[in-house]
Parts: structure tokens; sequence; C-alpha cells
């Protein structure tokens, strides 16, 4: 940023050098600083220092105070918007944050629960699972990026059909992929979270991709290939 204080200081040497010598010329004392220029030197002194040239220039300094004080006015205001504006886009962020981490720890212990069902099924004897948070922060996801809201309630639908489904040929297959996509989400999710814009939104829509990372990891564990996450697979970056 400018340094704007050196030049202020030119500014007001030279105005006041160039007043000087203009005063200097429309006086008749004589050459600079002789003795009977010292006199005059000292009225204009007093004049300054007493404030007598307030009088004959009352109406000019009124409207410059007047335009310095709308001016500083407008300024604050100004200001004040912004810091208001900040403040609530960091509530705003803040809030998509939280969302973002309450539906991904819901994909997590829905991983869990896929994990001890066995067959990929909710017993009897075993409570089914529900996703209870989600249709509360729901439209938070579809407010950072309607295709993020879009995606993660695709996956929470198919994760819950998925649990009241009954046994099937393939139930530990199924149970793999249901797996897999508990954790796709889940990072999804929680990457959206740490990448989120001042404003909480975040371009998913706009071909954004979300490293893989450590979801590759994690999906080694699953024997489940990324192509098989339908609906996923093409929001990952999946060479970073």
């Amino acid at each position: 940023m400018l340094n704007w204080k050196p030049w202020v200081a030119v500014c007001v040497s030279t105005w006041s050098l160039l007043a000087f010598v203009a005063w200097h010329y429309e006086s008749t004392c004589g050459v600079f600083f002789s003795r009977a220029c010292l006199g005059q030197y000292w009225d204009a002194l007093r004049w300054l220092v007493l404030f007598k040239w307030v009088q004959p220039y009352q109406t000019l300094i009124g409207g410059a105070a007047a335009l310095a004080a709308g001016t500083f006015v407008l300024v604050a205001a100004k200001q004040t918007a912004q810091e208001m504006r900040a403040s609530e886009n960091a509530n705003k962020r803040q809030n998509a944050a939280v969302a973002c981490s309450i539906i991904a720890d819901e994909f997590r212990d829905a991983r869990i629960h896929l994990r001890g069902s066995g067959l990929g099924y909710a017993s009897i004897l075993r409570p089914r699972y529900s996703f209870v948070h989600s249709a509360t922060y729901m439209p938070s996801l579809h407010a950072i990026d309607p295709m993020l809201g879009s995606v993660v309630s695709a996956t929470r639908r198919d994760i819950e059909e998925h649990l009241v489904s009954g046994p099937t040929s393939n139930s530990f297959r199924a149970n793999d992929v249901a797996s897999a996509k508990c954790f796709a989400a889940w990072h999804l999710l929680i990457s959206v979270s740490e990448r989120l814009h001042a404003d909480r939104t975040f371009a998913l829509r706009g071909g954004t991709k979300i490293p893989a990372g450590e979801l590759r990891r994690l999906l080694e564990g699953t024997k489940v290939s990324p192509r098989e996450l339908t609906g996923l697979y093409h929001l990952f970056d999946w060479k970073a």
C-alpha cells in the first residue's frame, strides 16, 4: 500500500514555499528577510497563530468542514457496512461448515451400521439406521452448491434403500459398495467444508473437483473401484 504521509509533507512544504514567495511578491518591504520585512513577518505570524484568518474565510472554511464531515460519515458508514457483511459471511460460512460436518458424520455412522448389519439390511434385532439430521441441514448444502445438495441427497437415498432392502444373492457386494459410497460422501463433505469461500459457497457445479487423497486409501479396504461410486466418481480428482 502506498505511504501517503511523505506526499502530504511534500505538498504542504511546496504550498508553504509558494505562498511565502507569492506574499513577498505582493509586499513592498524589500528583499527576503530584510530588516523592513521582519515586522511584516511577525504580523503575518500573529495573523496565523491567533486565527485572524478565519473571519474572512469563514464561509469557505465552513463549507470545507461540512464536506469533510460528510466524507467522514460516508467512509464510516461504508466501513461499518463492510464489517457487518464480513461478519455475516463469516457466520454463514461457519454454519455451512457445521452442516457439512454433521451430515458427514451421519454417513460415517451409516458406514459403521452397514458393517455391523452383516448382510446389508437392517435385521429385526437391530434398529434401522436413519439420517436424522439430514432434513434439517440439507438446505445448507443446497445453498453451498445445488449440485452438492443433489448429490448428497441422492447418495443418502441410495444408502437408506440399501439399509431397508432384503437379503439377495449379492448382498455382501452391495454392502461393500454402500460402505464405499459412505466413505466418498464423508470425504466430499469434509473437503468442501475446508474449502468454502468467504460467501460460504463452493463451485462444485462449476467443475471444481475434490482431490481424492485419503479416499483412495479408504476404498482399498472395501475392494470397490472408484468407478463404482455412481454419482460421486466424477466429483473427485483421482490423480490428486
